[in-house]
């Protein structure tokens, strides 16, 4: 994983408005990280595997971890069993609507994800907690 960046002088985004002021640029987004199956249209039997992840916001607001029908967007497991249900900061670009070629989700996605940090380790490595 990347170094961690000085999260003090990035854009922080805790909600939808967040969103939308940020659209396109540079963020951290806060939030609880949550693995989660593939959306789709489809009827399944049985339950599809939790292979991809979302971002919820303090307000309710799901931002997706990478647009979907990418290879980003499908979580390795490690690093969804190590964030799964915890607070963390997610360094990358958010999209107020998922960039897609082709179908896709109308919802917000961070994209080019360049660093996940678990928020409590965060705030004692920076001398927060």
């Amino acid at each position: 994983m990347p170094q961690t960046q000085n999260y003090d002088k990035q854009k922080a985004v805790t909600d939808r408005s967040e969103i939308e002021a940020y659209d396109g640029q540079h963020v951290v987004v806060y939030g609880r990280y949550q693995a989660v199956p593939m959306p789709t249209k489809a009827v399944n039997k049985g339950t599809p595997p939790a292979e991809y992840a979302i971002i919820s916001l303090k307000d309710g607001t799901r931002v997706y971890m990478e647009s979907y029908n990418t290879d980003e967007a499908k979580r390795p497991l490690k690093e969804r069993t190590r964030f799964d249900g915890k607070m963390v900061r997610v360094t990358g670009t958010i999209h107020r609507r998922m960039p897609t070629k082709g179908q896709g989700l109308v919802a917000p996605s961070i994209n080019d994800i360049t660093d996940i940090i678990e928020e409590d380790a965060a705030s004692e490595k920076d001398g927060k907690g």
